[in-house]
C-alpha cells in the first residue's frame, strides 16, 4: 500500500514540476518574422510567424543568436533577439553537434 502511495505522489509531483517548467518555455514574437529550417537566414524559410504569436522554445545558441522553436506543429529557428518572454525562461541545453551547448535563454 505504501509503495502505491509513494509512486502516486512522485508522479503527481513530477507532473506539477513539468507543467511549471513548460510555462517558462513560452516566448512571444516581438514582430512578424520567418521561421527558418536552421539557425541562419541561409536556410529555407518554412513558415511565417505573426506579431505576438506564442512559440515553444526548445533552446537557444548564444554563439549564433538563434533559438529553436515549435510553432503550429512546426519545428524551426528564429532570431533570438526578436523574441520576448512573458515569464522568466527556463535553463535549456541544445545539442548542435556531438557535445551539448548549455545556454540560459
Amino acid at each position: 500500500m505504501f509503495e502505491h502511495k509513494f509512486f502516486a505522489s512522485a508522479f503527481l509531483a513530477l507532473t506539477m514540476m513539468t507543467s511549471a517548467a513548460s510555462a517558462a518555455d513560452i516566448a512571444l514574437a516581438k514582430n512578424s518574422m520567418r521561421l527558418y529550417g536552421g539557425p541562419s537566414k541561409d536556410y529555407p524559410a518554412i513558415a511565417m510567424i505573426t506579431w505576438r504569436q506564442s512559440l515553444k522554445v526548445v533552446g537557444c545558441d548564444r554563439r549564433v543568436g538563434w533559438c529553436e522553436v515549435l510553432v503550429d506543429g512546426q519545428r524551426g529557428w528564429v532570431e533570438g533577439n526578436r523574441l520576448t518572454w512573458p515569464t522568466m525562461p527556463a535553463y535549456r541545453a541544445i545539442d548542435l553537434r556531438h557535445d551539448a551547448v548549455h545556454v540560459t535563454i
